[in-house]
């Protein structure tokens, strides 16, 4: 599902009604036509229109409204007409009347409503990277209030539709710098660490010669510190990922040394060493990160894999039957137990976890290895 479908729900705001007769525009040459559908809110609808002689219209709501429904459906019917009604309305000066309710539709913590109206704006002005980028933070400002609110996967599809706004305007308008400074925010956000590593250095690389910005530097210098250890991580996890086992050791070995509690680093430390064989140091990280972070399930897994490989293989089970545990549903879990149970020459055990593999995952390529060594059957 995309905004433009998200958006459409909120039709049912509004109702439609059809003047008998046209309405002039004060201080203008236009008028409000007969005939034409136009939106009223429905919780408004009462006292919109007086129904005395000389029947007036609440001009100000109009606007909004006409400006909502083109912004929720630009496929609506009447779009253009509307267009040309707020011309008439806003006295030709569509963008300051439009800009100044969603300023405040923001002070009135109603971000939902201001990204409507500046996309509608995007839609008027599709060559204005100013207001694209203004749509993008009234998304961002929605996704913040939507994840307050406790709708989780509602705030975070939106922040990634925001994201992907600045990322274009990245590509087309360099010179709104300020896109990297919210791509970087986002980018953290979501623990992507070298990725806003990248926009944080940028936005600093584009506005170092810009002396009222002096505050927005030492905050985004201040980030980059606290988030260099997190970027220097996933460079380790790529290292590890390709079986660049020697490069991502530098790395770790540094980290965990600066940061005497973080029990992921020591754990991929660990899976490192076990990569180029060295089983006891492996052994000695994983235990560290136990420590640190006891009965989590990965570690227990990892060193119960580092156990088996030490033919200690009272204490891997031990460590598997606790990984199984604790996630019952693993089947890489029962694999590792099946090698186990094989290696304690447990034959019928080792059969029936490898079974259990292959029922959660039909493709797991090693059970079925080892079942065909068995004589088993698939």
């Amino acid at each position: 599902m995309n905004l433009s479908e998200i958006l459409k729900q909120r039709m049912d705001e509004w109702v439609f009604i059809e003047l008998k007769e046209p309405i002039a525009i004060p201080q203008s040459e236009g008028v409000v036509p007969a005939l034409l559908p136009l939106p009223i809110r429905t919780e408004t609808m009462a006292g919109w229109v007086k129904s005395d002689v000389g029947t007036e219209i609440q001009l100000e709501n109009l606007i909004v409204d006409l400006a909502m429904v083109m912004g929720i459906d630009e496929t609506f019917p009447h779009y253009q007409t509307y267009h040309q009604l707020l011309e008439e309305l806003t006295g030709h000066q569509i963008r300051a009347a439009l800009e100044k309710k969603a300023q405040e539709f923001f002070d009135l913590e109603m971000p939902n409503n201001a990204m409507v109206l500046l996309r509608t704006l995007t839609f008027l002005y599709p060559q204005n990277h100013e207001l694209q980028f203004s749509f993008a933070v009234s998304v961002e400002r929605f996704a913040e209030k939507r994840i307050k609110e406790g709708a989780s996967r509602a705030g975070a599809f939106l922040y990634e539709l925001a994201a992907k706004e600045y990322l274009r305007l990245i590509e087309e308008a360099p010179e709104i710098y300020a896109a990297h400074y919210k791509l970087g925010h986002y980018y953290a956000y979501t623990n992507q660490y070298q990725a806003a590593q990248h926009q944080f250095q940028r936005f600093l690389e584009v506005i170092a010669a810009q002396e009222t910005l002096d505050e927005v530097k030492l905050e985004v210098r201040e980030t980059l510190q606290a988030i260099n250890p997190y970027a220097l991580y996933e460079e380790a996890v790529a290292y590890t990922q390709t079986g660049q086992f020697e490069e991502a050791i530098h790395i770790l070995e540094n980290l965990v040394g600066r940061d005497k509690e973080w029990w992921q680093a020591e754990l991929l430390l660990g899976i490192c060493y076990r990569g180029v064989n060295q089983l006891e140091k492996a052994m000695s990280h994983m235990q560290r990160s136990e420590f640190l972070k006891e009965d989590e399930p990965m570690i227990l897994f990892e060193i119960a894999q580092t156990q088996y490989l030490l033919e200690q293989y009272q204490e891997a089970m031990g460590s598997i039957q606790k990984t199984i545990g604790a996630a019952r549903e693993w089947p890489e879990a029962y694999l590792v137990r099946a090698q186990i149970y094989l290696a304690l020459n447990q034959v019928r055990d080792g059969i029936s976890d490898l079974r259990k593999v292959l029922q959660l995952n039909p493709e797991q390529a090693a059970a079925k290895q080892l079942l065909a060594r068995l004589g088993q059957d698939s």
